[in-house]
């Protein structure tokens, strides 16, 4: 991986303990300088996403460097086969981590450009039926990781779905 500024400033921000710290202002700053969006910190098998396997790699690579070499290790396991317990729950929180500063710089790009946006007048507020239909969404997202539930959650899933489809959006 080649030591560009991007690059220095992601590995940094990874290594940071605070989610909100100078290295995470300049990691998102030179992000957007480099014509990233917010968009493209999604996974490339999320919906929405503007992201290429290419960048997904380079994201990882540069979380992966800033990993002590255990770390890494247990990391780079294709599955957890032979791995202690205390091996799992520790690849877990690694894993965990990955996906908590790719969501930083995420949001952090999602901040800059709403900014932007309301500074050049081009800010466009969502709907009432979009952040009804994002709500609707994310509870439905909840629902699936729940094992346990005090009633007939997979009625309730079926009638938020159909919920979905009667929302009209622009």
């Amino acid at each position: 991986m080649e030591a560009t500024p991007l690059t220095l400033a992601l590995v940094a921000d990874c290594k940071a303990k605070k989610k909100s710290d100078e290295t995470g202002v300049k990691a998102h700053m030179l992000l957007a300088e480099e014509g990233y969006r917010s968009t493209d910190l999604m996974s490339p098998s999320t919906k929405g996403s503007t992201c290429n396997d290419g960048q997904w790699a380079y994201f990882n690579t540069a979380f992966k460097a800033s990993l002590s070499d255990a770390a890494l290790k247990l990391y780079s396991y294709d599955n957890t086969t032979g791995l202690t317990d205390s091996q799992k729950v520790e690849r877990r929180k690694i894993q965990k981590r990955f996906t908590q500063v790719t969501g930083n710089w995420k949001k952090g790009l999602a901040r800059l450009e709403k900014a932007l946006a309301e500074a050049d007048g081009t800010a466009v507020k969502a709907s009432f039926e979009t952040k009804v239909h994002e709500k609707l969404s994310t509870l439905l997202k909840q629902l699936e990781g729940k094992e346990q539930f005090n009633g007939n959650i997979v009625e309730l899933v079926k009638n938020i779905q159909t919920s979905l489809t009667h929302i009209k959006l622009k």
